[in-house]
């Protein structure tokens, strides 16, 4: 019940006689506004329950961005989990999990489950390796056999490698859903180019607020396979079965020896 209403029917009857019953209703209607205003504010404060356009400001206020892709719903389930990820800020999983939702989920399965880009994150010689599948689900390897080893330079555990594995970029790219450049398309199906600089400086300004202060990511990595066939899809090495053609092995400080299924990017100290 409205408090116009309330203060109506409590009122003697001698106030609600004409301008007597004006001025109640007046009164009561007035404070109905200010009471549906504050309740409003504060629901705005509160991810999925007041209006959205109060997302980007609650983003701002918990230093969370927006997923290029990410629904409302999703934003919003990422700004209530804020406190959380700041919570392990600093690690390599907020790292990955904080790349992952630079895109959010750009497109979803048959069954409405989100699709997410595959992200690893590898340390200096590949004796640990971070990765975040498809789901968006965390995992963590440590291969037996170091498999990573970029530039013959040991003894900097600090250093580490952001991987972001496109898989069905080509796909993406032909549905017009992957704004990761002009989508270009050459050949039979490589896609070589079109990440543009913008991106890329977002992402790295991305990486460097969830990592450590002493971490030095040395480079961001998008791999894509060289034609939509199946095999060429294993081109870039697999850290968990082997599987693929190979990976860093000391001399990929030269940029003509390293694996052509990938583009390369400089990282961020």
């Amino acid at each position: 019940m409205s408090l116009a209403a309330t203060l109506w029917r409590i009122a003697p009857p001698w106030l609600k006689r004409t301008n007597a019953a004006k001025l109640w209703r007046v009164l009561g209607s007035a404070m109905d506004v200010e009471l549906q205003n504050m309740r409003e504010a504060l629901d705005a404060r509160f991810p999925g329950r007041g209006t959205k356009t109060a997302n980007p400001f609650i983003g701002a206020d918990r230093l969370i961005d927006r997923g290029r892709f990410d629904t409302d719903a999703g934003y919003e389930s990422t700004l209530r989990a804020a406190f959380d990820l700041h919570a392990v800020s600093g690690s390599w999983y907020a790292v990955g999990n904080a790349v992952q939702r630079f895109w959010g989920p750009y497109k979803f399965d048959a069954d409405g489950s989100p699709v997410y880009v595959e992200v690893e994150i590898v340390n200096d010689l590949g004796t640990r390796w971070d990765m975040f599948d498809r789901k968006g689900e965390w995992s963590t390897h440590r291969p037996t056999v170091r498999n990573w080893n970029w530039d013959g330079i040991s003894g900097r555990p600090n250093r580490f490698w952001v991987i972001i594995r496109a898989l069905d970029v080509v796909d993406v790219v032909n549905e017009d859903a992957w704004s990761i450049g002009d989508g270009t398309i050459v050949g039979d199906g490589h896609y070589i180019g079109g990440i543009n600089g913008e991106l890329v400086a977002d992402l790295r300004r991305t990486i460097k607020k969830w990592k450590s202060a002493k971490g030095l990511c040395e480079g961001i990595i998008f791999v894509h396979p060289l034609t939509d066939s199946p095999a060429d899809q294993l081109h870039w090495s697999n850290p968990i079965t082997g599987a693929g053609n190979y990976m860093p092995n000391g001399d990929w400080d030269d940029p003509t020896l390293r694996n052509p299924a990938a583009t390369y990017f400089a990282g961020v100290r």
